[in-house]
């Protein structure tokens, strides 16, 4: 079944950037016209169409947060290498982090620390549903990991950018991966 592209995604957003660009080796620099200088500004560009097309100030927003977020989703920051094989996706990606990181900080409140929260957390049901069974423990090592994700660290930002970039890539991945839909693209 073939999908069409998200909307939001303007060309320059929904192509990979060829192999080629991203890097050429050091043997064939000498007297080759090779346009390899030129990716960080490449990126640089398409950072900031893709925060002009979320409506955030390409300024204020955590350059290295969006970027991390924007090559790991989205196919125009990603190195198309050609046909390759597909490796499955992690269960725990950023989205599922986020979850799992929002249900955490709705009970924490009512609690003195975080072990006694997350004892209490790792027992309820929407709890049990996102994670499987797992143990307190493991329930801790996934909220470690969440706090580290480029986009918790942004939904949880004081910086109205970096939030608002955030939620809209956020409701983006909710709606179907863009990986996805690069890939079912004929």
């Amino acid at each position: 079944m073939k999908r069409k592209s998200r909307p939001w995604y303007v060309e320059a957003l929904a192509k990979p950037i060829p192999f080629h660009f991203f890097r050429a080796p050091a043997i064939f620099l000498d007297g080759r016209n090779v346009q390899g200088g030129r990716f960080q500004e490449v990126m640089g560009e398409k950072l900031n169409a893709l925060c002009r097309s979320y409506q955030v100030d390409p300024k204020e927003v955590n350059r290295q947060h969006a970027l991390t977020l924007a090559q790991r989703y989205i196919p125009g920051f990603q190195i198309d290498r050609g046909e390759r094989r597909v490796h499955p996706s992690k269960k725990w990606d950023d989205v599922r982090l986020v979850r799992l990181w929002i249900l955490f900080r709705a009970v924490r409140s009512e609690f003195p620390n975080d072990r006694s929260a997350t004892a209490y957390f790792a027992k309820q049901e929407e709890v049990r549903e996102l994670t499987g069974k797992a143990k307190p423990v493991w329930v801790e090592q996934l909220l470690d990991k969440a706090r580290i994700s480029p986009l918790v660290q942004m939904l949880e930002s004081p910086n109205p950018d970096d939030n608002k970039f955030a939620r809209k890539l956020l409701a983006t991945l909710s709606e179907g991966s863009p990986k996805a839909a690069a890939s079912h693209r004929g």
